[in-house]
């Protein structure tokens, strides 16, 4: 065997290496992508996971919000598409004009949310008296400190969503 690829032109190598890596990509893409929510599907103004993680990390990181008692954010070195599967299910996602696909979520106190602007203009987020500053396809996590429910508003737009906190 060592013979038979000692002996290969390194063209033929090469070629043999691309089939390999493309059948190892179609593979990943059949079997290793995640189910699509109904909800993203009839949402197409925001993009699915998939193509967010496709897309690569946002371009810019929000600056950090003074930290209020009802939530607070939280330092994570996680790269942006490993927080968008760790947050599937509790990510708070907004997409144009501010819609959010998820908007009444239900957290144990102490948990930990995604605030994620899929939007290429920032956004001040406020939930309940904190404000975050989202920059163009920026993100923050931030844990959520005191029970009650609280609206969020996501720039001119009130009331795009309702966060629960309870024990």
């Amino acid at each position: 065997m060592k013979n038979i690829i000692e002996n290969m032109s390194k063209n033929t190598k090469i070629s043999i290496g691309a089939i390999v890596l493309v059948v190892i990509v179609a593979l990943i893409v059949r079997f290793g992508g995640h189910k699509k929510d109904t909800v993203t599907e009839l949402t197409p103004d925001v993009p699915s996971i998939e193509e967010q993680m496709t897309a690569g990390a946002p371009k810019y990181k929000a600056s950090k919000p003074e930290v209020v008692d009802i939530v607070s954010e939280t330092a994570d070195t996680r790269n942006y598409s490993e927080l968008i599967v760790a947050f599937k299910g509790q990510t708070l996602q907004f997409g144009k004009s501010c819609q959010v696909l998820m908007n009444d979520q239900v957290y144990k106190l102490g948990a930990q949310m995604l605030l994620d602007n899929r939007n290429d203009n920032p956004v001040s987020v406020n939930i309940g008296p904190n404000t975050y500053e989202l920059g163009s396809y920026g993100y923050k996590v931030v844990t959520l400190n005191t029970e009650g429910k609280f609206m969020v508003t996501c720039g001119d737009y009130k009331n795009v969503a309702t966060v629960t906190v309870q024990i």
